[in-house]
């Protein structure tokens, strides 16, 4: 029982990290694309 804990919590983190790397990718990828944006218009 223990150990399936410990399985199950290391997927979620995991998969939480993932989903928060993902996320701040996006951020991030946006925001280039804003900064790009204004140096192509400048």
């Amino acid at each position: 029982m223990t150990m399936r804990i410990t399985i199950y919590t290391k997927i979620f983190i995991v998969v939480l990290l993932a989903g928060m790397g993902l996320y701040f990718y996006q951020i991030s990828a946006a925001a280039d694309r804003k900064i790009t944006a204004v140096y192509v218009e400048a």
